[in-house]
């Protein structure tokens, strides 16, 4: 399984991702007997709306978070090359010449996927997928 980890003991899974997206996909597979917990956005939001303090606290550490990341996300001129590297290596643009690889690298935009967040394909074909 992709990304498959093995807890022993009690754990918590998930984050605040959870929290904010609608839909959020969770695999867990007991080796044994043992109890499994959802707590739903309904859940989460009550508690936060009789904690505004620790909410606060929390959406202020998520946005840091995210800022910082995509801080990193900017700065990092190396995700050019990098999407160069892995365009050349794509069967469907194999023997393409690194002109064309680089231009192609440079024309398209990355975009951020939160953990569970949807794409959604655009109906206009210039457009391609709406994240």
């Amino acid at each position: 399984l992709y990304g498959c980890e093995t807890f022993t003991g009690s754990c918590v899974i998930g984050g605040l991702p959870s929290v904010l997206t609608k839909k959020v996909f969770t695999t867990v597979v007991a080796k044994s007997t043992c109890f499994v917990v959802k707590i739903s956005q309904r859940h989460f939001t009550a508690v936060f709306e009789k904690h505004q303090d620790d909410r606060k606290k929390l959406f202020a550490a998520a946005q840091r978070a995210f800022s910082k990341m995509c801080d990193e996300f900017q700065q990092n001129t190396w995700i050019a090359k990098s999407l160069e590297k892995q365009l050349a290596v794509m069967p469907c643009l194999h023997g393409s010449s690194s002109g064309f690889i680089v231009s192609l690298a440079k024309a398209v935009e990355p975009r951020l996927l939160i953990a569970g967040q949807e794409i959604f394909l655009s109906s206009n074909k210039e457009e391609g997928a709406d994240l």
